[in-house]
């Protein structure tokens, strides 16, 4: 039996769907992408915009059409929006809210009842032994996203996550050190540490602890795997952590990558989206990763459009934005949810002046991206290799978080590739979404 596992949203969403996987693996199921492959569909659903909640009723679409006759659960943050009757006008057979995710496994073991036959997971060898499926052909990537934190307790005046996601809690150390040891032994190359809000890590543990802790505790095991951090709001980052980045201190295995939200460089929009923080906060703490680590890659995001924005508060955005070094933007215009202050907020932007405010952060963020590869360019780089495009050329991911992309010259190189957990690569050229270089 083959089960299509789909995933729309965040880093967080991935991570509860690998661990969907890992926990249907026992079963005598093999995954598939291919929706007309697929004897059952599970969707993981993301409600923070209108456009993913689209995404989410065009998927269904296409699985009733593609996959005819399989059943499709979702789960994820959408299914607490959506009621179940309306779900299942659209044609899902099951819903599982975000605390229900657990249940999903054994709805998969009643399909299985419904099969005479099973296909069996893996090959075996002539010796007679099973071959195991490693972390890659599990969860389609050797960079997993590991989740070590629940819910968010903040009230942006935007963001419907704290509905969806319910309360802060931390995944306990122990727990997270397992997980950790299951990654890398079955051949994860990169492990990143995700949250809803990351920050939040350790709060509501006894002792309460902090994300800083949890890195000195991952960084004392024994292992090469790299370790990149997900999004961490402003007021989750503390001296420790900045300290943790230092190009004198850090551990090797640490990328030197941190993506912190901005949303708006004007302190009065980012009063009415309820912000714990004002530009200046904001600027305090990147002043210091950068002095910790110059060539730090730092990303943020930017929402344009919020209600009552004027054109001179997105100016003071673009000037802000324009006085960081910042190596890319994640760029969204406002997308208003329901059940959120900021959907009933009056002076919506219009919008023809929303898409023309997103035209310039689109051409800023471009700069951003070419200024920042350029630095690399004659230097080296650790490429973590994705994608190995009919054995002449690869690509992957760098600590600095871009990818590159090198021809192999011979096919040896190819089989090498495997063998290698990092790749030692020189950039030679750059443009503002891509980079190349050659092995060395």
């Amino acid at each position: 039996m083959k089960v299509c596992i789909k995933t729309i949203g965040c880093r967080t969403n991935k991570a509860d769907s690998i661990e969907l996987r890992q926990a249907l693996f026992p079963l005598p199921v093999s995954f598939t992408d291919t929706l007309e492959e697929a004897n059952a569909v599970i969707l993981f659903t993301c409600a923070v915009t209108s456009k993913a909640e689209k995404d989410v009723r065009l998927y269904i679409s296409q699985a009733r059409r593609y996959a005819a006759g399989a059943p499709i659960a979702v789960t994820g943050c959408l299914t607490e929006v959506i009621p179940p009757e309306k779900w299942k006008e659209m044609g899902v057979a099951i819903v599982f809210n975000n605390s229900q995710k657990h249940m999903i496994k054994s709805w998969v073991e009643e399909i299985l009842k419904r099969f005479e036959k099973t296909e069996l997971k893996g090959t075996k060898k002539e010796t007679g032994t099973e071959i195991k499926e490693d972390i890659i052909q599990i969860t389609g990537m050797n960079r997993p996203p590991l989740k070590v934190q629940e819910g968010c307790s903040m009230k942006c005046s935007y963001c419907i996550v704290p509905k969806t996601r319910g309360k802060e809690r931390s995944i306990p150390i122990e727990e997270v050190l397992k997980k950790i040891e299951i990654f890398v032994n079955n051949g994860a190359k990169e492990i990143i540490i995700v949250g809803v809000q990351l920050g939040a890590w350790g709060k509501d543990l006894n002792p309460p602890q902090t994300i800083s802790h949890l890195l000195e505790r991952i960084f004392k095991k024994n292992f090469s795997t790299r370790v990149r951090l997900g999004s961490i709001e402003p007021w989750g980052i503390n001296e420790k952590l900045i300290e943790m980045f230092s190009v004198k201190t850090k551990d090797q295995r640490l990328c030197p990558h941190i993506h912190i939200p901005l949303q708006s460089g004007s302190d009065s929009i980012l009063k009415k989206m309820n912000r714990p923080y004002r530009k200046s906060d904001y600027y305090k703490i990147v002043s210091k990763i950068l002095e910790a680590d110059p060539d730090i890659a730092i990303g943020t995001d930017i929402i344009t459009g919020f209600p009552g924005e004027t054109d001179k508060e997105f100016e003071e955005t673009l000037n802000f934005i324009e006085s960081i070094p910042f190596a890319y933007l994640h760029i969204f215009t406002f997308s208003p949810r329901r059940e959120t202050p900021a959907f009933s907020m009056p002076e919506r932007v219009a919008s023809d002046i929303m898409k023309e405010r997103l035209k310039r952060l689109k051409e800023i963020d471009e700069t951003k991206r070419n200024l920042f590869k350029q630095k690399f360019r004659g230097k080296t780089v650790n490429a973590i290799v994705e994608k190995v495009s009919d054995e002449k050329e690869a690509s992957g991911t760098v600590e600095y978080f871009f990818r590159v992309s090198f021809p192999l010259v011979a096919s040896q190189e190819v089989k090498e590739l495997d063998k290698k957990e990092i790749v030692k690569v020189k950039i030679v050229d750059t443009t503002p979404f891509t980079a190349k270089g050659v092995m060395i």
